[in-house]
């Protein structure tokens, strides 16, 4: 099994785009938390991750509530 693990993406979606380029050889996601800022953009985020087709563990940080 192949997992692909990130954190602290703050919400940039250049970084969002390359992760669902490395995520195409990966069984499953696991994200580490500080996904956006403050929750900012945060619905846009969950969409683009959701778009990936991927099983998605995530642990929320101290960016989110």
């Amino acid at each position: 099994m192949k997992l692909l693990f990130f954190a602290d993406l703050h919400g940039d979606m250049q970084i969002l785009s390359n992760l669902r380029t490395k995520s195409k050889d990966a069984d499953g996601i696991i994200c580490a938390g500080d996904i956006s800022t403050m929750e900012r953009n945060l619905p846009k985020i969950m969409k683009k991750l959701n778009d990936f087709n991927k099983p998605i563990l995530m642990i929320h940080g101290n960016h989110e509530d």
